[in-house]
C-alpha cells in the first residue's frame, strides 16, 4: 500500500536540550527578555551540575537564574538565592533598564534567606512571597518580601510601562496583587476572596495601558472588590479578571460547567485583546460557546476576550487524554501562542497531529494562531512523569521551553539523563516552516510509504540524492538516509504519522506520511 500526503503547516524539532538533578526536587522555568536575553529559573535540592555549574543546596531546596546561549543553552552566568530551609523562584520579568525580576516563596523556618549581599528575614510563621532584582550581569540588586504576617506565596510577576512591579499570590485562602515601585518599595494591594475559601491565581499578564488581567479557578461566591462570580455546584469554574494599575478591580468574566475548569495561561495583545487557556471537563460555556470534552478527562481550551471580558470565541484541543496547561507564551508579533504542559493516559491527537502514546505523563507543546487554528504540536517524554512548565519564544519565533522529566528521555539528539524524579530541563524547539514545493529539485518530488516493506521511497526525484530525515510526531529523529535508496522505517514505528524532510543545501522540502502497518 503506497499514501503519501504534502505538509502545509509547521513542525517543531529540538535543536538542544539540557538536564540538572539530584535525589531531591528540580524543576526550570523559562523566560525572554526584550532584547533576546534567556533565562532559566531553577529549583533544586542537595547538589546539582547545571550544565557544567556545580550547584549546592543550604537546607531542603534552594534555587538560581542562569543566562543561557540562546544558540547553544550555554551557561553565560549564574546567580544562586540559598535558605536553610526551602525556598522556591517560580517568574520572572524585565525592567526598562535591563533589570531583571524574580519572584518566589520563602519558608518561615531557619534563618534569613541570601540573595548574594543582601538578605530577606523570616516570617513568624507561613510562608513569605518575595520579589527580587537582578543586574544584566547577574548580580543581586535587592531583595523585598511582602509585608505583615499573613502567609503568602509568590507564584507570578508582571512589569508595566512604568517600571512598577506587579506580585500576584496565593494569599491565606485567597489571592492579593501588590505593587512594588523603585527597588522594591511595596506600594498598593489587591486582594480577592470566595465564600468557597478557595480562589487561586495562576497566570497574569500587563495590559497596554497598564491594567493587569489575570486568570485561574475561583470555588463558591468570588468576590474581586465589587465584582463578584457565583460558582454552581461543588467544582471549580474559571475566570478572567482585570485590576487596574490604581488596583482597582473593573470585571471578571467566569467560564466553566459541571466540573473541573480552570484557567492557567493568559497573554494580553497590543490591541488590549486577551488570550487565556486553561482545562475543562464534561461541557464548559465560555460567553456564548458551549465545549464539550472529548472524553471523561481534562480537555484543554484556548479562548479569547476583549478588553471589557466580553468572551469572543473560544476552542478546544479535543483530546481523549489527560491534559493539564502549565505554560503559554505569545510571539513578539503577536500572531501566535505556545502552550505547555503534560498529558495522560490516552493518545491525544490536537489539531489533526497525533501525538506519541503516554507511558505515565508526556510534555507537549502546542501552537496556535490568533484565530484558534493549531499551527504545531508534539509530545515527548520517558517512562516516568514529565511536564512542560514554561514557555518562551524567541527571534525567528524559535521556542525555549522548560519543566520537570521523572525518567530518561531523548529530545532530539539530546539524550536527557534522570537522577531522581523530579529533575529539571530545558529546551529550544525550532519551526522548520514547510511547503510540498521550494525549489526547482521538488517540484516533482513525490514521498511515498510502502507497508508491505515498511520503507519510505521517493519518486521523481531529480538531480543527486537528497539527505533525509525521519521525524516521529514528537519531533525525534529515528532514521537518517538519502532518497537514493528507500529508507527503513523503525520496527517500532508501527502507526501513526512520520514526517519526512529532504534537505538540500538551502532548500528544505517536507511531507507527511501516515504509517499503517
Amino acid at each position: 500500500m503506497l499514501s503519501g500526503t504534502a505538509l502545509m503547516a509547521q513542525t517543531n524539532t529540538w535543536t538542544w536540550a539540557w538536564a540538572a538533578g539530584s535525589a531531591g526536587y528540580e524543576e526550570g522555568y523559562v523566560s525572554m527578555a526584550p532584547n533576546g536575553a534567556l533565562h532559566l529559573l531553577g529549583n533544586y535540592a542537595n547538589t546539582i551540575d547545571a550544565n557544567g555549574t556545580p550547584l549546592t543546596s543550604s537546607g531542603q531546596g534552594d534555587a538560581f537564574v542562569q543566562r543561557l546561549d540562546p544558540a547553544d543553552g550555554s551557561v553565560q552566568w549564574t546567580a544562586e538565592a540559598h535558605h536553610t530551609d526551602n525556598l522556591y523562584l517560580y517568574d520572572m520579568a524585565y525592567r526598562s533598564t535591563g533589570e531583571l525580576v524574580v519572584c518566589g516563596t520563602v519558608a518561615h523556618n531557619g534563618g534569613a534567606a541570601q540573595f548574594g549581599p543582601f538578605t530577606l528575614a523570616g516570617q513568624p510563621f507561613g510562608t513569605q512571597a518575595f520579589v527580587a532584582g537582578l543586574s544584566p550581569s547577574g548580580a543581586w540588586n535587592w531583595v523585598s518580601g511582602v509585608a505583615g504576617v499573613v502567609s503568602t506565596d509568590g507564584f507570578q510577576v508582571e512589569v508595566d510601562a512604568s517600571d512598577n512591579i506587579l506580585l500576584g499570590c496565593k494569599w491565606g485562602n485567597g489571592l492579593a496583587v501588590y505593587r512594588f515601585t523603585g527597588q522594591g518599595q511595596q506600594g498598593w494591594s489587591a486582594t480577592a476572596t470566595s465564600s468557597g475559601s478557595s480562589v487561586d491565581l495562576y497566570a497574569m499578564d500587563v495590559l497596554p495601558g497598564g491594567d493587569l488581567v489575570i486568570t485561574g479557578r475561583c470555588y463558591g461566591t468570588g468576590t474581586f472588590g465589587t465584582q463578584s462570580i457565583t460558582v454552581s455546584g461543588n467544582f471549580y469554574d474559571a475566570y478572567v479578571a482585570r485590576l487596574s494599575s490604581a488596583g482597582q478591580w473593573q470585571w471578571v468574566a467566569q467560564a466553566g460547567g459541571s466540573n473541573w475548569d480552570k484557567g492557567f495561561g493568559v497573554c494580553a495583545d497590543a490591541t488590549g485583546d486577551v488570550y487565556v487557556a486553561g482545562t475543562f471537563r464534561n461541557t464548559a460555556t465560555f460567553g456564548t460557546t458551549a465545549l464539550t470534552a472529548t472524553g471523561s478527562n481534562n480537555d484543554g481550551w484556548l479562548a479569547k476576550l476583549d478588553g471589557n471580558g466580553q468572551w469572543l470565541w473560544a476552542v478546544q484541543m479535543g483530546s481523549i487524554a489527560y491534559m493539564e496547561v502549565y505554560g503559554m507564551d505569545m510571539n513578539d508579533a503577536g500572531d501566535r501562542l505556545a502552550l505547555t504542559g503534560n498529558y495522560a493516559f490516552n493518545t491525544p491527537t490536537i489539531g489533526g497531529i497525533a501525538l506519541p502514546t503516554p507511558t505515565l505523563n508526556d510534555l507537549y507543546v502546542v501552537e496556535y494562531n490568533t484565530t484558534g487554528q493549531v499551527l504545531s504540536a508534539l509530545g515527548v517524554g520517558g517512562a516516568g512523569g514529565d511536564r512542560g512548565m514554561a514557555a518562551a519564544y524567541g527571534a525567528g519565533n524559535a521556542l525555549y521551553v522548560a519543566g520537570s522529566f521523572g525518567a530518561d528521555m531523548q529530545l532530539g539528539a539530546d539524550q536527557l539523563t534522570c537522577v531522581s524524579t523530579p529533575d529539571l530541563w530545558v529546551g529550544r524547539l525550532d519551526a522548520d516552516l514547510t511547503t510540498a514545493v521550494q525549489g526547482p529539485d521538488a517540484k516533482t518530488m513525490t514521498v511515498y510509504y510502502d507497508a508491505a516493506a515498511h520503507t519510505v521511497d521517493f519518486r521523481g526525484v531529480e538531480g543527486d540524492a537528497w539527505h533525509v530525515e525521519l521525524l516521529d510526531a514528537s519531533g525525534r529523529r529515528v532514521a537518517t538516509g538519502t532518497t537514493a535508496r528507500p529508507l527503513p522505517v523503525p520496527s517500532y514505528l508501527r502507526q501513526g504519522m512520520l514526517l519526512v524532510t529532504l534537505v538540500r543545501g538551502d532548500v528544505r522540502y517536507t511531507e507527511r506520511v501516515a504509517v499503517m502497518r
